[in-house]
């Protein structure tokens, strides 16, 4: 019998080769990370890692195509500020309405919004924004009073069932929402309306 260095259980020898130290050979790299750690190699292997890894980041950094900064992850398409994404998203939504699939999404949209206003209720948005407390039902957020569109911020209607899915123009499938998270949604699916009481 023989007593493993490291977890101190004893366990049986080989009968042939040399001697073990270790029970296993989970417990002899668990040893060698220890001992590393004791005499300081670990400290400069991981200092080496950080180095290598910043290294190449900063090799393969490219600019962001919308403000100009760098970005360490190559696979990245924009550097994830705000405005970059919105404009991102921008572009990403003109290359969708530009196929045929986007045109037909648009036309249906349309028609259906026609329809829906034509059968739904007549009322004032501003009337729904009081209804609210001025307060986004996406993010549930402050939207601001006195920002104009097309400002992100700003108030716009925002269906909950979306009128393109079969939503109808009526008071209860609609909120208030700013300008961005209204745009956001369309990717998102149907939200819940918020009640201000």
């Amino acid at each position: 019998m023989k007593i493993c260095l490291h977890c101190e259980r004893p366990f049986e020898r080989n009968r042939f080769g040399p001697a073990p130290k270790y029970c296993s050979t989970r417990c002899r790299s668990a040893a060698a990370h220890l001992r590393a750690k004791r005499d300081g190699r670990y400290e400069q292997w991981k200092r080496r890692a950080v180095e290598r890894a910043a290294t190449e980041r900063a090799q393969n950094a490219k600019p962001c195509p919308y403000c100009g900064d760098l970005m360490l992850n190559p696979k990245r398409v924009q550097c994830g500020k705000p405005d970059c994404k919105r404009q991102y998203d921008a572009a990403r939504m003109r290359e969708f309405l530009a196929t045929p699939e986007g045109r037909a999404y648009r036309a249906l949209s349309r028609a259906r919004r026609r329809a829906a206003e034509i059968e739904g209720e007549d009322f004032d948005p501003v009337e729904i924004f009081e209804r609210d407390g001025w307060r986004c039902g996406v993010c549930k957020r402050r939207v601001g009073r006195t920002l104009e569109h097309p400002h992100p911020r700003s108030a716009s209607l925002d269906h909950i069932v979306p009128i393109v899915d079969g939503g109808e123009h009526v008071r209860s499938n609609v909120q208030c929402a700013h300008l961005e998270c209204n745009l956001r949604k369309r990717h998102l699916g149907p939200g819940q309306l918020m009640l201000v009481g």
